[in-house]
């Protein structure tokens, strides 16, 4: 590039890339983007703009090659925001990226759906791309109805395709959730409320117990303030995709799984006598003890991140074979209530759990 911007930074062919105080100084070197990076907040600025304008000058060199080329280029990171000029989209499609996550508020949501209409609006064909489905690892969160609102309005506005990342496996935990997502793609004007009671119903005579069980979480899931979470994120350096298990202390107490549990003897009380449905219960059992083990095993890590000592080490050695017994109960049960392998997986490299990986 012929942008003096950059001629100033190591970033070019050497592996390094600098912070992103530093990085995005060379949005303010005559590209349109007057933010210098810090929005106040340290926020980096939005270059959709930029992007937007690439893409066309890309469209534009396509074809030149064949008339009815077409491109397809990401809405991602700092530049998911929709263009804040008036350019012609039409030939791109954008495989849309908003940096909605679990917990969300009313305004992420808003402001996702207003977003995804301002690059409709120039013409894009229109990609549903989030990484919302990252979020939760083994955990029983629940978000059906934030994601549906997000689904639907999607749908009703000139969606073309969907690719959702990604489908960790927590089968048993999120249910309601996955099963929403599925329904929503066959049926995407279907009301949540309807869905949901579809899944419950899939529990015979459990399911006014089963609803209730899965309903608590939902009633948790909602009391998390995004705020307080972003925080818990940042002072266990954890709640990614990849180390999410490193906040499950912080987002689930003793009690919340107690409260669960009891709920779930009900279900599996109304379950008598229907060898289907106990099956079922069970399956769900599986799932709200790998939780709740999980939980367990990080704040007992938490407990020796703070203190090594011997005492600590031998709590958390404890409680990590404890979880790793009952995932070998989960296996042999042959219902597949969670991807043990992959959550095994995400632990070893992001929270540095000793699970044996040959």
């Amino acid at each position: 590039a012929n942008d003096p911007g950059f001629k100033n930074t190591d970033y070019w062919g050497k592996g390094i890339i600098p912070p992103n105080s530093k990085r995005f100084t060379i949005a303010r070197v005559g590209w349109g983007e007057l933010d210098d990076g810090s929005g106040g907040s340290g926020a980096a600025p939005s270059l959709s703009n930029r992007y937007a304008r690439y893409y066309i000058e890309l469209l534009k060199e396509a074809r030149k090659v064949d008339p009815q080329a077409q491109v397809a280029g990401y809405a991602y990171a700092n530049y998911w925001k929709a263009p804040t000029v008036e350019l012609d989209l039409k030939g791109v499609m954008i495989l849309y990226v908003p940096p909605v996550f679990f917990p969300m508020t009313e305004q992420d949501i808003a402001e996702c759906n207003a977003n995804w209409d301002g690059w409709r609006k120039l013409g894009a064909r229109m990609v549903l791309r989030p990484n919302l489905t990252h979020a939760g690892a083994n955990l029983p969160i629940s978000y059906a109805r934030p994601l549906a609102k997000i689904f639907s309005h999607a749908a009703a506005n000139g969606m073309e395709a969907t690719s959702f990342d990604s489908l960790l496996g927590a089968w048993s935990a999120q249910g309601p959730t996955l099963y929403t997502l599925i329904r929503m793609h066959q049926k995407p004007e279907m009301p949540v409320d309807e869905i949901l009671d579809e899944y419950y119903s899939g529990f015979g005579p459990a399911k006014e117990g089963v609803k209730a069980y899965f309903e608590h979480w939902e009633r948790h899931s909602n009391a998390l303030d995004a705020r307080e979470v972003t925080r818990f994120n940042g002072e266990e350096k954890g709640g990614g995709f990849k180390n999410y298990v490193r906040v499950a202390h912080r987002l689930f107490s003793p009690k919340d799984f107690a409260q669960a549990r009891a709920l779930l003897a009900a279900a599996r009380r109304q379950a008598a006598g229907d060898e289907r449905a106990l099956r079922q219960v069970a399956y769900l059992e599986l799932g709200l003890t790998d939780g709740e083990l999980t939980t367990a095993t990080r704040a007992a890590q938490a407990k020796l991140e703070k203190q090594d000592s011997p005492a600590n080490k031998a709590e958390f050695t404890k409680a990590f074979q404890k979880m790793i017994a009952h995932r070998a109960r989960m296996i042999a049960s042959g219902d597949h209530p969670a991807d043990i392998g992959y959550f095994s997986q995400r632990e070893v490299g992001g929270s540095q759990w000793p699970h044996k990986t040959k």
